[in-house]
């Protein structure tokens, strides 16, 4: 083709460009988000424009910035417990606009307002709750604190009461955790500290993270004078020994293995002669995984071979300490001397949906599982005489996180809305 002829094209189609640049100029709208009586700042708030239907978050300022090519743009900005307002701006001018929000507090979820077995257990809405744990008859949080800006660790009394608040800015907790002694630890980023409330103060005994995970991890529950520890040579083996303080000796207690897992990656007639050593076995996100390479320099995988890694948890429960052997589908328990007292065949990792944990309510000494259906949780309880689930209760919110049992209530976790940054602690009646 003619490059003489290309010139005249690629100057017009250049000049298209520019004028098209024009009409699109885009300007760049700036301001903050606000609680108009209190003028303190909306973290996570949407600001959209409602033409193109796209928009930003407010940061940890309530400020907000984003283009558009309409020269008076309308906008909506939302924000959960807040009334919805609509303005429109003037995009050519340098105004770095507030936006007032005024408070609505029936702006929740149609089940917080109908459902009577459902409550708030943080009493501010608009507070970010990052973990929770039960200290004697209390809740335990872990907070943010939008004026520090960092993680603050708060009690909470049954009605919302705010007993007392433990902070330090240089190492802020992250999260809360029971050890195998009962005491709940908060773990921050190179310590763990035991937590206790004594006149009317949180106190905490803080240690090195790395020894915690040493000494104290392993150690997952304890029956009288006797501690368990859980002992994995392997990610598809679990084993547990007991150590008695009395007679200062450590004794194995109880193994489970998944020989179906170690036959599928040993099985000659699917990996013949490509298959990998164990070491070079390797844990993904949902399991374990082995794969065979096809040999010469482009080596690629050509064969995959996963199974779930075993969960087989430990609890004290009622006086006995349970295993649950999902693995074998087992219910066995032990006294604290290390004899099998009982066993019981159980059933529910055939359902459907099911999420692979069990949680236990120490203060009642029972025992829960729990499924989730089209993101909605039901919450099995388990009876550790058969091994069968007996009660069960469908939490009223989707999508919940952290499900822990307490009495007559399940504690989770929970958003109240997909653009919504705040996680809220809930309780949930069981009756």
């Amino acid at each position: 083709m003619n490059r003489s002829f290309l010139r005249p094209l690629c100057a017009i189609a250049l000049l298209i460009g520019l004028n098209f640049s024009d009409l699109t100029a885009q300007s760049v709208l700036t301001g903050r988000v606000v609680d108009v009586e209190t003028n303190e700042p909306l973290v996570g708030a949407v600001v959209a424009e409602q033409a193109t239907e796209t928009g930003v978050y407010t940061d940890e300022r309530g400020r907000f910035s984003f283009e558009t090519s309409s020269p008076r743009p309308t906008i909506k900005v939302t924000y959960i417990g807040y009334k919805e307002t609509v303005r429109t701006l003037d995009a050519d001018s340098d105004t770095d606009y507030t936006i007032e929000l005024w408070p609505d507090p029936l702006q929740l979820p149609t089940t917080t307002i109908t459902d009577s077995r459902l409550s708030r257990v943080y009493p501010d809405n608009s507070i970010q709750v990052q973990d929770f744990a039960f200290l004697e008859d209390n809740t335990l949080l872990i907070v943010y604190d939008p004026d520090e800006k960092t993680n603050v660790l708060e009690l909470v009394a049954q009605d919302g009461t705010s007993l007392a608040t433990w902070k330090d800015p240089s190492d802020p907790p992250r999260s809360l955790e029971r050890d195998c002694l009962g005491n709940v630890q908060c773990i921050s980023a190179a310590q763990a500290g035991q937590v206790d409330y004594t006149l009317h103060q949180l106190i905490l005994r803080r240690d090195s993270l790395t020894i915690y995970r040493t000494a104290m991890a392993a150690c997952r529950t304890l029956l009288d004078s006797t501690y368990f520890f859980e002992y994995s040579p392997s990610r598809w083996t679990k084993s547990f020994v007991y150590v008695r303080t009395d007679e200062r000796r450590k004794r194995h207690l109880y193994a489970s293995q998944d020989t179906h897992a170690l036959k599928t990656i040993y099985d000659d007639a699917l990996m013949p002669d490509k298959i990998v050593s164990p070491e070079m076995l390797y844990s993904g996100v949902r399991g374990v995984q082995a794969k065979q390479f096809q040999d010469g320099m482009n080596g690629r995988y050509f064969d995959e071979v996963q199974f779930p890694e075993p969960y087989v948890p430990i609890y004290t429960i009622g006086g006995t300490v349970c295993v649950f052997d999902h693995i074998r589908r087992k219910l066995v328990r032990f006294d604290a001397w290390g004899e099998q007292v009982a066993e019981a065949e159980i059933s529910y990792p055939d359902l459907r949906r099911w999420k692979r944990n069990v949680i236990v309510d120490h203060a009642g000494n029972r025992a829960f599982t729990f499924t989730e259906k089209s993101g909605y949780t039901t919450v099995h309880r388990i009876d550790i005489d058969t091994g069968a689930l007996i009660l069960e209760w469908e939490l009223p919110l989707p999508f919940v996180q952290k499900i822990r049992v307490r009495g007559d209530y399940i504690y989770f976790l929970y958003r109240e809305g997909p653009y919504d940054p705040v996680k809220r602690l809930y309780r949930f009646e069981m009756i």
